[in-house]
């Protein structure tokens, strides 16, 4: 059983990598602190127990991890937040590539901290979430 691990772009996905490489190839404003834009990227392990079959050998729980999260301040503990999350993995079984995409979408609300130094927060958000499955010989 071969299990890897790769990014799969959608045209959507794509765009909104690469409108995010252009606004952080912009110079930043080190004096504009309302507007805040992360992006993440990484691996991911997932822990479902649904995810894996080792009957099948069928094995989804290694994922490549991406998220686009931006913040605008309306105050100076108070933020409203719209992240993007998602998820990638691939199997092969039988000489068939299945492709697991999982993503979320949605508004939230991040209190943080009003302390200086390090800041924690809370964050709560809706999430819009996506989940689709792709086999290919």
């Amino acid at each position: 059983m071969n299990s890897k691990c790769i990014a799969m772009v959608r045209p959507f996905q794509f765009t909104l990598l690469i409108l995010l490489g252009l606004a952080m190839a912009a110079p930043a404003h080190a004096e504009n602190k309302k507007h805040h834009l992360g992006l993440i990227l990484g691996y991911e392990k997932l822990l479902s127990d649904d995810l894996k079959d080792d009957a099948s050998g069928i094995d989804f729980t290694d994922a490549v991890y991406g998220a686009l999260a931006y913040r605008f301040s309306i105050q100076r503990n108070i933020d409203l937040t719209l992240d993007w999350r998602s998820t990638v993995s691939t199997q092969t079984s039988g000489g068939i590539d299945f492709t697991l995409s999982n993503s979320f979408l949605g508004p939230g609300i991040r209190l943080i901290s009003p302390n200086e130094g390090m800041r924690p927060y809370v964050q709560a958000n809706f999430f819009y979430v996506g989940e689709d499955i792709q086999a290919v010989r």
